[in-house]
């Protein structure tokens, strides 16, 4: 246990139950509104103004729309425009008659026969050929997916969250072993009940929360566990040893994005999968975990920021100051 750790207010028995039917009622809230049209206004307006506020886009920057998916609050999904505004590009979200990149996700299997955008280190969500004659993919998650697509061999490989490393210093390690849990693994799973049974060296992690504040907190672990395959890309842009296991309910897709990414990263076949069982200890996990190869993440993560110059490249035609990117909002009538 860490001396933060030590110091903060800690729940008794009796207050424990009440703190977490709280946040239960909290997480209901979110859920029943967060797709309602007025929720996503407000924040494609705070987006448009957290752009506004970004040093890094003045004095003019690309304007991009892109498509990344915005149905609950997951971390993964928010990494598009997280990530385009570190790199010097203002992000606009926009469905897909209107986007001129498709970002971050297993997003292939929704984009419709005739778009013709660019792909932005998307991936599907399984291993079912897909006809897309009109796109153009700068970067995928990785080679099953490009192979599904048949896409060309010049294409970046590799989740964009790779690139969090480049975005964020590793903080100084708080946790022993962070366990990330799928949305739908949070509560009432038997991965989130072992992160309770062992409060003083594991750390439960909330997805549905900013990318930068999921970021940090699994940065700060000296090992990950996950059901959810952005914490193992996060853990890997960090160098930190990572495993991962498919618990009910299963995902859609099985292991595939799993595999998918870890083909990347690994030499041909290794796999960090593992078989989780409730009566594992700490100690038997963390020793699971290990690291992705470091000359694979190195070269797919220099990949990506090449493929993020050629998005600023290809929009230099959109260049405006950020205070002007509200027009886009106005242009498609949000």
């Amino acid at each position: 246990m860490t001396a933060r750790e030590r110091d903060l207010p800690r729940d008794t028995a009796e207050e424990r139950p009440e703190r977490n039917r709280k946040e239960a009622r909290v997480r209901e809230f979110i859920d029943r509104n967060y797709s309602r049209a007025s929720w996503r206004r407000t924040r494609s307006a705070l987006s448009i103004a957290q752009s506004m506020f970004d040093p890094r886009l003045y004095p003019n920057a690309p304007l991009v729309e892109a498509y990344w998916w915005d149905g609950h609050p997951n971390f993964g999904d928010a990494l598009t425009p997280w990530l385009l505004r570190h790199r010097g590009i203002i992000p606009v979200h926009a469905e897909f008659q209107r986007a001129k990149v498709v970002g971050v996700g297993s997003l292939i299997q929704f984009i419709p026969p005739d778009f013709a955008g660019l792909i932005w280190g998307s991936g599907l969500i399984s291993d079912s050929p897909t006809h897309l004659p009109h796109v153009e993919a700068l970067a995928v998650r990785g080679p099953l997916t490009r192979d599904a697509l048949s896409a060309g061999g010049s294409v970046a490989l590799g989740d964009p969250g790779l690139l969090a490393s480049r975005v964020l210093n590793r903080p100084p390690v708080q946790h022993r072993l962070g366990i990330v849990p799928h949305g739908s693994h949070f509560e009432n799973s038997p991965i989130a009940d072992f992160a309770a049974k062992h409060p003083g060296e594991v750390a439960l992690i909330d997805v549905t929360r900013s990318p930068a504040a999921v970021i940090r907190e699994i940065a700060s672990c000296s090992a990950i566990v996950s059901t959810s395959l952005h914490g193992v890309i996060i853990a890997d842009s960090y160098g930190i040893p990572a495993c991962w296991t498919m618990i009910e309910p299963v995902l859609i897709g099985g292991d595939f994005k799993f595999r998918d990414h870890e083909a990347v990263v690994n030499s041909l076949g290794r796999t960090r999968r593992f078989t989780f069982a409730p009566d594992m200890t700490p100690d038997q996990i963390v020793q699971r975990a290990e690291s992705a190869d470091p000359d694979r993440v190195s070269a797919a993560i220099d990949d990506l920021e090449n493929s993020v110059a050629q998005l600023r490249l290809r929009f230099a035609h959109t260049r405006r100051s950020p205070l002007l990117s509200w027009e886009a909002l106005v242009a498609r009538k949000v």
